[in-house]
């Protein structure tokens, strides 16, 4: 028989090598050992794919943000390889939220904060109106420039009107500056008011101090002395007389509030009242106007404003007082006057002689006369309001000047 026979050789790998691994990341595969025939190249145990481990996660904290200073939002990084897997964001700082000063959420102090002051006193002032006084100690204040106080007034019917005043119109009393309220009628003591002060840039640097007459007088009057008991008493009585007269706030009058003590301090009647017998050259008639001030005008027929006129009277301290009125400031009622604005309640009796000029100097006009003697020639009856007047005029001249 004939056999054929092979002469290649066949490799029995008995001469393996291997082939290292690699080891699988959080991102990466890696790979089996393997090995393979170090004499013909043959692969013997194929490598592997391994897959990628993939992150372990793990939290970063946060930071809560402050008033002053940035935070941080919760992040996330693997605890394996240190790769941020969530990126920390920044929250920005929430600045301060201040309220009377402080902030309400750290407790820090407001650096432009304004630390408001109390109005230190409130009072009446007694002149040809009534006038309310609000007093502040001056050391209160590093400086007045540009400030200035609004006053607001709160009438019977609800409405409110302002008035400015700035810190150049304030007054001084004493250690204090005085920031007054004029121009109140006797029909308005029951009437609202209030103040408050304002530095340059607008902002009110006192609390707003609020007050009336009426308040005023039931917070002072029991502990008054007697002479004061009865001015106070009275000036009510004059006050509600002044509201029936006008109609005004009928239903609340400034003297509701007395007790019957307290109503039985008021003059029960008025002294005897002096007549004057008004005559003179061109005298043509005097009337009491009782607005926001008193206001005895006499007028002479055929006045023009071309004359002038001088009133003289003895004031309650002997003093002989001459006031002149330029024709410009005579009064319009139809025809011209001189108004005697130079008198206060106490004066109500005193006598007042009044000569108008020509422009050359020649006299062209005289009269004498009072608030006393016209209360007494027109006063109807002891309710007239005029003489409610007149008891509180008294008690002022007792008051201020002991008679």
């Amino acid at each position: 028989l004939n056999a054929s026979f092979s002469t290649e050789l066949v490799c029995l790998h008995t001469n393996e090598t291997t082939v290292a691994g690699k080891a699988a990341t959080c991102t990466e595969t890696g790979l089996t050992e393997g090995k393979v025939c170090a004499d013909c190249g043959e692969t013997i145990v194929a490598q592997t794919e391994i897959a990628a481990l993939g992150h372990s996660e793990e939290t970063v904290a946060g930071k809560a943000a402050t008033c002053t200073e940035t935070g941080l939002t919760e992040g996330k990084k693997c605890s394996v390889c240190g790769e941020t897997t969530v990126a920390q964001t920044e929250i920005p700082a929430l600045g301060h939220s201040y309220e009377n000063g402080t902030c309400g959420t750290c407790g820090a102090a407001d650096p432009d904060a304004i630390v408001k002051f109390d109005i230190d006193v409130a009072r009446m002032v007694l002149g040809n109106a009534l006038e309310f006084q609000f007093g502040v100690d001056k050391s209160k204040f590093a400086t007045t420039e540009g400030y200035y106080a609004v006053i607001e007034k709160t009438w019977a019917d609800g409405s409110t009107t302002t008035k400015t005043v700035p810190a150049e119109e304030w007054g001084t009393v004493g250690t204090y500056w005085a920031i007054v309220y004029d121009g109140m009628a006797a029909k308005e003591m029951g009437d609202i008011f209030n103040v408050t002060i304002y530095n340059a840039k607008g902002q009110a640097i006192s609390n707003a101090k609020t007050d009336s007459v009426r308040d005023y007088v039931m917070r002072n009057v029991d502990k008054s002395t007697t002479v004061l008991k009865t001015l106070m008493v009275n000036m009510l009585n004059y006050g509600a007389a002044a509201q029936l007269q006008f109609n005004y706030a009928t239903d609340d009058l400034a003297n509701n509030q007395l007790t019957d003590t307290q109503k039985s301090w008021a003059s029960t009647s008025v002294a005897e009242l002096n007549s004057y017998l008004v005559k003179g050259t061109n005298y043509m008639g005097t009337r009491l106007v009782l607005e926001s001030r008193i206001q005895l005008q006499v007028a002479f027929k055929g006045m023009t404003r071309d004359m002038y006129a001088i009133y003289t009277y003895t004031d309650n301290n002997g003093k002989l007082q001459s006031v002149r009125v330029e024709g410009a400031d005579f009064v319009d009622v139809g025809v011209l006057g001189v108004e005697m604005s130079a008198l206060v309640y106490a004066d109500a009796r005193n006598v007042v002689e009044i000569t108008v000029y020509n422009a050359d100097g020649t006299v062209y006009g005289t009269a004498t006369d009072s608030i006393e003697g016209y209360v007494q020639r027109n006063a109807k009856g002891e309710t007239d309001v005029s003489m409610e007047l007149m008891k509180f005029a008294d008690s002022a001249k007792a008051y201020l000047y002991g008679n």
